[in-house]
């Protein structure tokens, strides 16, 4: 099932299943914050629970408590990419900041369940 990217916004409510680690979550509607695109194989590793962070320039107001919803978008078809329908819900609990720790100036790492 592929999604429309012009119907998201940084703002909706998700009714998904969470990633592991956030079943508490899983019974009721959940207001994300972010909507991020992430490859289908890293999607795959943060819903096993073997990835539990995530790199990012830090383009938005990331913050520790921030609800984002992982979309899987597939970039094979470098000049079209295709939305996959796999999604996660995971909640930011800790971020190492640009520009510290040998870090960019605009990356950081987001530490996410």
């Amino acid at each position: 099932m592929a999604l429309d990217s012009s119907k998201l916004s940084d703002k909706l409510n998700a009714t998904v299943t969470p990633a592991h680690g956030n079943e508490a979550l899983e019974s009721q509607p959940i207001v994300c914050d972010f909507v991020l695109k992430v490859d289908p194989s890293q999607l795959a590793a943060i819903v096993a629970g073997t990835k539990t962070h995530e790199v990012r320039v830090f383009e938005r107001n990331y913050q520790v408590g921030s609800i984002l919803k992982l979309l899987a978008y597939d970039r094979s078809t470098p000049s079209t990419g295709n939305y996959t329908g796999e999604q996660a819900i995971v909640k930011i609990t800790n971020i190492t900041a640009p520009d510290t720790y040998g870090l960019p100036a605009n990356v950081g790492v987001m530490s996410i369940v």
